[in-house]
């Protein structure tokens, strides 16, 4: 019997005496031993659970590696779930499956993470498909675990027309959207959110023909839905990854919850950037059970001393072989 999705849950729910470091590297034993492509990757840094002493050690995957391979724990046809990416930089999706027992410890995670950030939520409102119209986005399934009330699907008039009402009575409401759908919400109708409420913004303008800065986007949605900057927000967050990271206000930084650790990678050395310098953030997600714990982000950022960080955009290609991170490169050996 496999102990290990109880003990992750039990120290996401702080009630375990487990230590981070002792979590990981038995999580990755356990991938290491089920997981074949991954194993591959191991072999080729000549890492084993034999060799490795430290969390830090454990060797990450690239996240255009989901792109290539099953990247699972369990045979895909015994897997519950799949999520893919958005798919905007690529013709081909990432794909994270999960089985039985990651998908438990995925909505137990997501759960606890989004309850620590976030008080009197109130009705919780998604400008994105309902789960009925996409059951491989994993941001649509964490809404709807979050049991959100409202998805606006592609009736978006008369989805603002609803908040429109809604907005008379006194009960605050959490918008989820992406930064384009927000946007196109409030080019529909302008709308003051009743007091207490936030605006959780989950992505930019990927793919879209228009972008603005970050200083312009919440000066828009404050504007737009009549909240302070401090009920403006940031979620981010990976298809290759269970956990999520939130900020709060237009000058927040992005945090993760305690049982995730980001590094940020020079990419000319693969080690730690000096601090305050830019790198690539590197993800350790104890709640990436079937998958790797482990994933070597394209995201350029900067890491601070409080364990936040900044997102910077997207890493160029040079600096990703840099880092030696192209997939093909890790699975040629």
């Amino acid at each position: 019997m496999n102990v290990l999705p109880e003990q992750i849950a039990a120290f996401i729910r702080n009630k375990t005496s487990s230590s981070f470091e002792k979590l990981s590297l038995d999580l990755f034993r356990h991938q290491y031993s089920l997981n074949a492509p991954y194993r591959r990757l191991c072999a080729s840094v000549g890492a084993s659970p034999e060799t490795l002493s430290s969390w830090r050690q454990i060797p990450a995957a690239p996240a255009q590696a989901f792109r290539l391979f099953d990247l699972t724990c369990t045979p895909i046809e015994f897997c519950k779930s799949v999520y893919y990416s958005s798919g905007t930089t690529s013709d081909t999706s990432s794909k994270h499956w999960m089985d039985d027992d990651a998908l438990e410890l995925y909505e137990i995670s997501l759960a606890v993470n989004f309850i620590h950030e976030f008080s009197n939520i109130g009705r919780l409102w998604a400008v994105m498909p309902a789960p009925s119209d996409a059951p491989n986005s994993s941001l649509t399934h964490m809404l709807s675990t979050l049991n959100a009330d409202k998805f606006a699907g592609s009736e978006l008039e008369k989805f603002s027309d609803s908040l429109a009402m809604a907005s008379l009575e006194s009960l605050p409401i959490t918008m989820f959207g992406t930064a384009f759908g927000l946007l196109e919400l409030i080019a529909i109708k302008q709308v003051s959110l009743p007091r207490g409420s936030r605006v959780i913004e989950t992505g930019g303008f990927k793919g879209r023909s228009k972008e603005i800065s970050r200083q312009e986007f919440y000066g828009m949605i404050r504007h737009g839905f009549g909240v302070d900057d401090a009920q403006c927000h940031s979620e981010y967050g990976m298809c290759e990854l269970a956990s999520q990271f939130y900020s709060h206000g237009e000058t927040g930084r992005l945090h993760g919850p305690h049982w995730v650790r980001t590094r940020c990678i020079d990419p000319l050395t693969n080690d730690d950037a000096a601090p305050g310098e830019p790198g690539l953030l590197r993800h350790y997600d104890l709640a990436n059970l079937n998958s790797v714990a482990v994933i070597q982000s394209q995201d350029r950022a900067v890491l601070y001393e409080d364990g936040g960080f900044s997102l910077l955009g997207r890493a160029t290609d040079a600096e990703l072989r840099g880092c030696s991170l192209t997939a093909e490169e890790l699975w040629s050996h």
